[in-house]
């Protein structure tokens, strides 16, 4: 079994997705595995919106024990799925109940989607057998055991592994407390999945050339009553007319993302702690093309050799097709709408 892994680099939002369904047309594998939570999302090249499943691709899509799992977001995304796809659930993979989302509305201070995944999270670790509704095996038919998630997953020759939002965003590594609840990392996808980090060949980190954050929040009079965090020392936060793109909304919640400059810091300690060996790079056209496009391909890939990783892949659209190898990509794309 041969396991590639693909994780964003910074605080989410980094075409994830579209990378994934870019990649997974090229390398074909037999099984996809995510750990992800409500709080994630992303659009594929058709526009449409995949959380609780890595993306709709004809394979084995396998929901880890390490998920947790918003019942209607999954109903949804099960009937949008391909011909030839197939989902695997782990009984232990923890699901959104209603008391978890009047829960994290305390959570609007740090920046939270207020998604339920946290407060999920944390029933679960509680371990109350009373509350047996926690886990995907009383709320879902067909879930699978230890042994049957291992049987199932050791089955393909390839296996993928996607790992929810971005590095920047981790409990442990990231801006604590404006961080989400777990690590957000290839060794914690891994880790939920069972799978030895000895069966790695490949990780994949995707960046993007101006990092988002999800939006402050604030309350009808216009005073700001959540903090999403701040930002790396050799960063600053931009507007979306400095950058001249219409603003981006986020995927879950629908508001006006934060957006900021490019961090070398960010790429290089992204790239040196979690083994990184390649590096996507989305978003280009987001530079006017010529001189600043050549100079920022440059950048990234002296950084990212410094570190041990290549960059393999520049995107400059929203569309697989958009998306090329490095090295033949022709620096003269500029933004349209």
């Amino acid at each position: 079994m041969k396991v590639h892994v693909i994780y964003g680099g910074q605080f989410g939002s980094e075409s994830k997705r579209l990378f994934t369904e870019f990649y997974c047309h090229k390398w074909k594998p037999g099984a996809i595995i995510t750990n992800a939570m409500p709080n994630s999302g992303g659009f594929d090249s058709d526009g449409v919106k995949w959380s609780t499943l890595p993306i709709g691709y004809p394979a084995t899509l396998m929901i880890s024990p390490g998920s947790v799992i918003d019942l209607d977001h999954l109903k949804k995304e099960i009937a949008q799925l391909p011909e030839g796809a197939r989902v695997v659930i782990h009984q232990h993979a923890a699901v959104v109940q209603e008391q978890h989302f009047n829960t994290e509305k305390d959570f609007v201070r740090v920046g939270s989607t207020m998604t339920g995944g946290a407060a999920a999270t944390i029933d679960k670790m509680g371990r109350n057998p009373e509350n047996i509704n926690i886990l995907a095996k009383h709320a879902i038919e067909g879930t699978v055991d230890n042994a049957q998630w291992v049987r199932e997953m050791h089955s393909h020759e390839k296996v993928l592994a996607i790992c929810a939002q971005g590095h920047s965003l981790s409990l442990n590594f990231g801006f604590w407390p404006y961080c989400t609840s777990r690590n957000t990392s290839p060794a914690q996808v891994i880790a939920d999945a069972a799978i030895s980090p000895l069966r790695v060949e490949r990780i994949i980190g995707c960046f993007r050339t101006f990092p988002i954050r999800v939006s402050n929040r604030f309350d009808e009079k216009g005073h700001m009553i959540g903090f999403s965090g701040p930002c790396y020392s050799d960063q600053e936060e931009l507007t979306w007319g400095q950058i001249g793109v219409p603003a981006e909304l986020t995927s879950v919640s629908k508001k006006v993302r934060r957006v900021f400059s490019f961090s070398v810091n960010q790429l290089m300690e992204s790239i040196q702690m979690n083994g990184t060996t390649d590096v996507f790079l989305g978003f280009i056209n987001y530079l006017p093309a010529g001189l600043e496009q050549e100079d920022f391909i440059d950048l990234v890939k002296i950084s990212a050799w410094s570190c041990g990783a290549s960059l393999s892949w520049i995107g400059c659209g929203k569309t697989i097709k958009e998306i090329v190898p490095a090295d033949s990509y022709e620096r003269n794309v500029s933004w349209v709408d």
